[in-house]
């Protein structure tokens, strides 16, 4: 999760600067709002098989969310541009 923390950072930061504050703001939220949701249907999103055979992503506007799912929660690995590949 840490690596994702500092992912949503720079997103924060990168929407904030571009198109505002505000737009910055919901695009977090509605992010935090998905994820939110993976963890009552965790299952949504596609399993990818890495870095784990579990993993899964689902995309989210501009983003890709990359996960893991335990009996208990879910791990956000990563959120990355969806013109990125993960490096995990």
């Amino acid at each position: 999760m840490l690596r994702a923390s500092i992912e949503i950072a720079q997103i924060t930061d990168y929407t904030a600067s571009n198109w505002g504050a505000e737009q910055s703001i919901k695009y977090i939220d509605d992010l935090e709002a998905l994820c939110h949701e993976l963890t009552l249907m965790p299952n949504m999103g596609v399993v990818v098989g890495i870095p784990h055979p579990e993993t899964r992503q689902i995309p989210f506007e501009s983003h890709v969310i990359y996960y893991d799912v335990s009996d208990e929660y879910i791990d956000v690995l990563a959120v990355l541009h969806k013109s990125q590949l993960p490096d995990f």
